[in-house]
């Protein structure tokens, strides 16, 4: 049998045009495809510089996040400086925390006077004010509250060519104290004075604090004789109920601690409102209410306790009153996790036993 012969295709001009320019199109088509790439990663790269870049700046005491046009920074163990400019020390913000056991039982004041001496000193740091210079002029103050619910005082100042506003506020046993300040003649102060105000708003993170009374706010500016003896007497009722109440924890503890406690801290809220309290803390008075303090922790710790047993054995019944009992006895400032604590509790067994309901329902 004969080996059968492939025929010889012979190119023409026809065959060789098209060959070549289906060769062209799809050399075009790859530089095309690859030129598009080429762009998109340009594009997505530019998109990138041009995007705002932050950065969270963490110290001790709070964690910020800088805004986009933040060029610069100085960072501390409890202070951290904002600069808007490359070469420039205004505009900036700083923010100084300061921790003294004494903060926790300090009344926050509205008086201008107390907040200039405050601002004056930021104001040296940051070279702004010479040692000699005049204080800063507080044209007012107003109350605000932070994100995360911390009330604050707002100062508004100028001093020359700046102006500026403060925020003075205390977490627990931690004082803080923001200053942004910006030139007066700049067009965009309005622009400056929010994102000074909103930083703190946004931008910045406290740790945990406990407050353990009920902080004042005042004006001591405001304070006059007439009131200050109104207060003092006051002080003194509070003094001797809690006098009172100390000597029968001893023989009564269960219905003596709690008023004891409450009372004391009643008296301690008045003399912070007069800045007073410093006498109350050098008292041997306070570290018998420190001492209260512990016991009525372990109390309440006992009261958990007997929950998470009734809990483990089944009974839900004796549970859920516990719960109940603790969120209406856990009445102190501090107390309010465990009061959250407990009110948690009782909505997951009430859901526990409606979800058992449903489903012996759905049996039926």
């Amino acid at each position: 049998m004969n080996k059968a012969e492939r025929p010889v295709i012979v190119p023409t001009a026809l065959s060789t045009s098209v060959l070549l320019w289906s060769a062209v199109f799809v050399a075009a088509f790859g530089a095309a495809l690859f030129a598009y790439s080429a762009w998109s990663r340009l594009d997505a790269a530019r998109a990138r510089l041009a995007a705002p870049v932050t950065k969270t700046v963490e110290t001790d005491f709070f964690r910020l996040t800088a805004p986009a046009d933040c060029c610069r920074y100085v960072q501390e163990t409890n202070r951290v400086v904002l600069y808007f400019h490359e070469q420039e020390k205004v505009p900036f913000l700083s923010l100084v925390a300061r921790r003294d056991a004494a903060f926790a039982y300090r009344a926050l004041d509205f008086n201008p006077a107390l907040l200039a001496r405050q601002i004056t000193s930021v104001l040296r740091d940051e070279q702004v004010l010479g040692p000699d210079g005049a204080p800063p002029n507080v044209i007012g103050t107003a109350l605000a509250r932070l994100r995360q619910g911390t009330p604050v005082v707002r100062a508004f100042f100028n001093l020359d060519a700046h102006e500026g506003i403060a925020l003075a506020f205390y977490a627990g046993d931690v004082s803080y104290l923001a200053v942004a300040v910006w030139n007066a003649d700049v067009a965009a102060r309005d622009e400056a004075a929010r994102d000074g105000v909103g930083l703190l708003t946004q931008g910045l993170d406290l740790p945990k604090a406990t407050e353990r009374f009920a902080r004042p706010i005042i004006d001591s500016a405001a304070l006059d004789a007439a009131e200050h003896a109104r207060i003092d007497a006051e002080e003194g009722r509070e003094h001797a109920l809690w006098k009172l109440y100390a000597q029968r924890v001893a023989t009564e503890p269960e219905a003596a601690l709690l008023p004891a406690i409450e009372h004391f801290r009643r008296r301690l809220t008045l003399a912070s409102s007069v800045h007073e309290e410093s006498d109350v803390l050098a008292s041997e008075d306070f570290q018998t209410y420190l001492a209260f303090l512990r016991r009525r922790t372990k109390v309440v710790d006992d009261w958990f306790v007997l929950l998470d047993k009734y809990r483990a054995v089944g009974d839900l019944d004796a549970a859920r009153e516990q719960a109940e009992y603790i969120r209406r006895h856990a009445t102190l400032e501090d107390e309010s996790l465990r009061r959250r604590r407990a009110a948690q509790t009782l909505a997951a067994i009430d859901a526990a036993r409606a979800a058992a309901l449903q489903k012996q329902k759905g049996k039926k």
